[in-house]
């Protein structure tokens, strides 16, 4: 059984991009599923990576309740990130978090 991916595209130019994410990976042996923020889906050509990874791009919200089209994940890639997003999925960049974290100090 193969591992899932899941590549999150953002929105921004790099978006576009996202396909040199997926080969590699899917030649590594990972199942790659794309998601999508609604305005990401500017950046991307849903369909060409839909027919790519053989999975629906998702770029909204599921219902509560409702079964998921994707399989779950077993490892999630951002990109391109930004901290909006990293701090809704609780994210940080380490560097920064130990900046304010009080026992690590003011590195």
């Amino acid at each position: 059984m193969s591992r899932v991916l899941y590549i999150i595209a953002c929105a921004a130019p790099p978006a576009r991009e996202i396909n040199r994410l997926i080969e590699p990976a899917q030649e590594a042996g990972w199942d790659v599923c794309v998601l999508a923020t609604p305005s990401a889906t500017k950046f991307i050509d849903s369909a060409a990576l839909e027919k790519r990874t053989g999975h629906p791009v998702r770029s909204d919200y599921k219902e509560p309740g409702t079964e998921d089209v994707l399989p779950p994940p077993d490892a999630i890639i951002v990109a391109p990130g930004n901290s909006k997003y990293h701090q809704q999925m609780g994210v940080w960049n380490m560097r920064h978090a130990s900046a304010r974290h009080p026992r690590r100090g003011n590195r």
